[in-house]
């Protein structure tokens, strides 16, 4: 193992109705608040918001909101929202959604004491000093947003899909009530489901520690959670248990615990991914849908060992051979993901295939842009793409 620092200073409120609980957890934090969400109409079929104003209010806390965030969340609506930050005196930042809205508060509260464009944090890696605080709601479990200190955000006329980190935008508040997430469509739960799977296989096929039992088996365990979990609410949408464990592991899978010890490692799943979204707007599960068996395929003979323990740890194949063990693997991973109703492919996704060229310049500049230039070529990118296909 290598190295590490690690300090996850967000408080967790885990429990079936603790989303009372948002006024007394925000008030800890400021009077006014900028409560960004969704669209009106998919705030609405949530249905929590009227609670969570309500419990704000209670507590003497001037909510402004701000709809509209989309599941790939654009630069441009945090700019917006900036402005009204300053223009209000915010004083806290309420997410109240998934990822996207998440990353969009994180947005806000990073861009808010900054004095230039917001995307130069990207574009620049320019480290704040200084952010508002965050407060979240989490109806949309996958992106362990809520519990790190990391954001990725759309930039839609230069087609780019990029993250940030800093130390100063982990929550200080997360509340996950399982009982929020029971409206949650069967289609955008498998896109959750895939989210939290891409997540762990990152470290699990890139790190190149020689010796990691702890990590492997822990994104082992993690992934057949996820999928005893979808079995049952495949059966039942609004299975308590299977919701409740779901949420639990969503916030873990990329919060910055498991790959402790790893070092730095690529993350081509979400590098090739990112440009689906930038490009078509494809949601971020589905583009992971993609990548994940386009990087099995690309790697499997440099990691054969590790897919063939995947294979035997997570679906309990007995093969011996490690090289029909790997082959497996992938092809029960595309199951799985298929047999959620996901496309594992561009041509099934229905994604046109006419600007690959582009599309892979795109990935190697970005990878040379967030300093994974040491990984790539361009050439690679293509060849990654070209197994995104079909």
């Amino acid at each position: 193992m290598k190295e590490f620092d690690l300090c996850i200073p967000t408080k967790i409120l885990y429990g079936t109705g603790r989303v009372a609980e948002i006024g007394t957890a925000v008030s800890e934090y400021g009077k006014t608040a900028l409560l960004i969400t969704y669209s009106e109409q998919e705030t609405e079929k949530i249905g929590a918001l009227p609670g969570v104003l309500g419990a704000l209010e209670k507590e003497g806390i001037k909510p402004f909101i701000l709809f509209g965030v989309k599941s790939n969340p654009s630069v441009q609506l945090a700019r917006e929202a900036i402005e009204i930050a300053r223009r209000e005196r915010i004083e806290v930042i309420v997410a109240l959604g998934g990822g996207s809205v998440i990353d969009t508060a994180k947005c806000v509260a990073a861009g808010m004491f900054y004095d230039g464009d917001v995307w130069d944090l990207f574009e620049y890696n320019v480290q704040i000093h200084k952010a508002l605080p965050i407060v979240t709601v989490v109806t949309m479990p996958a992106s362990s947003s809520e519990m790190n200190c990391g954001l990725v955000m759309d930039h839609d006329s230069m087609k780019r899909k990029q993250a940030y980190v800093n130390k100063l935008l982990y929550p200080k508040i997360s509340i996950l009530d399982p009982e929020l997430t029971y409206k949650i469509p069967i289609r955008q739960t498998a896109y959750s489901a895939v989210d939290i799977v891409s997540h762990l296989l990152e470290a699990y096929i890139s790190h190149t520690v020689s010796f990691a039992p702890m990590q492997n088996h822990y994104a082992e365990g993690m992934i057949k959670t996820i999928m005893e979990c979808m079995a049952r609410i495949m059966k039942d949408n609004q299975d308590i248990e299977a919701r409740a464990s779901f949420m639990w592991a969503a916030t873990y899978a990329w919060n910055g615990f498991y790959s402790c010890g790893l070092g730095m490692f690529d993350q081509p799943i979400h590098l090739v991914g990112h440009v689906f979204s930038a490009y078509y707007d494809t949601p971020h599960g589905a583009a992971m849908a993609i990548t994940i068996p386009a990087v099995m395929r690309y790697t499997i003979h440099e990691k054969t060992y590790r897919f063939a323990e995947l294979a035997r740890n997570v679906f309990s194949i007995t093969e011996t051979d490690d090289e029909k063990a790997a082959e497996r693997c992938i092809e029960l991973f595309i199951e799985w993901i298929e047999g959620m109703g996901v496309a594992t492919n561009m041509v099934d996704a229905g994604i046109p295939t006419d600007k690959l060229s582009e599309m892979a310049e795109n990935i190697y500049q970005t990878s040379i842009q967030i300093g994974y230039g040491q990984y790539y070529t361009l050439e690679k990118c293509k060849d990654l793409l070209a197994l995104c296909v079909k």
